[in-house]
């Protein structure tokens, strides 16, 4: 199956879910091919045919309604690459601090990346199309916006978007007032909060078997005494 088959598969699955949990909202519609070739030139890249059908067919997915924060549209594509890329420009990264593999440039930022979604904390997935001599174009890379990039959990394009089609259809993610809610986050929080609860029950138990020990002692005192 072709990169562009799994992408146009992988919307069908999503939007299926879309359709089925969040039936009275409707995703973006796609960009044009006028728009997505300017971002290309203002980029001095190509983009690869599975990312320009993925964006035709939904420029982006909004804040909250995609898993993690948001799927960028060409706009904020081209907001948080002109970030980092004047970041870069004017010196303000030190590459020699970017550890690699060799699967990736050892940069802190480079212009062949396109970012293509968003935390909202300045952390993104990003399709890389300038790889390292051991990896190869169109690869997926997270790109932490204090530390630079590292592998990504994803292998391509099509098995970002197949992940998150997953998550939705095995229960991953849910909808809460109107937000998309990543279940596995919630639970770890919940076991946090429920050892936090246990360490505060094992603290009141231990002070309460010390006031107890402190009564006894007071008692047997007294017997003593008399």
């Amino acid at each position: 199956m072709s990169a562009v088959e799994r992408v146009n598969k992988a919307w069908d699955r999503i939007e299926a879910w879309y359709k089925k949990n969040l039936p009275g909202w409707k995703p973006r519609s796609g960009a044009s091919d006028t728009a997505i070739d300017a971002l290309a030139k203002h980029m001095k890249v190509t983009f690869p045919e599975e990312l320009r059908v993925s964006l035709k067919r939904h420029n982006g997915i909004e804040d909250l309604k995609w898993p993690g924060g948001s799927l960028l549209s060409l706009v904020e594509i081209q907001m948080e690459w002109d970030t980092w890329t004047e970041m870069a420009r004017a010196g303000e990264f030190d590459d020699e601090r970017v550890e690699s593999d060799g699967t990736f440039q050892p940069k802190r930022w480079c212009e062949a990346w396109i970012p293509i979604d968003s935390d909202g904390g300045g952390n993104c997935n990003m399709m890389d199309l300038a790889p390292g001599s051991k990896g190869r174009i169109g690869q997926m890379l997270y790109f932490d916006h204090e530390k630079g990039p590292e592998k990504s959990e994803y292998p391509d394009y099509p098995g970002y978007l197949e992940a998150i089609a997953d998550g939705f259809e095995k229960g991953r993610y849910s909808v809460d007032d109107d937000a998309i809610i990543d279940n596995e986050a919630d639970g770890e929080e919940g076991e946090d909060d429920d050892d936090d609860e246990e360490e505060d029950y094992d603290e009141e138990e231990e002070e309460d078997e010390e006031e107890d020990e402190e009564e006894e002692k007071s008692k047997l005192k007294k017997k003593v005494k008399k």
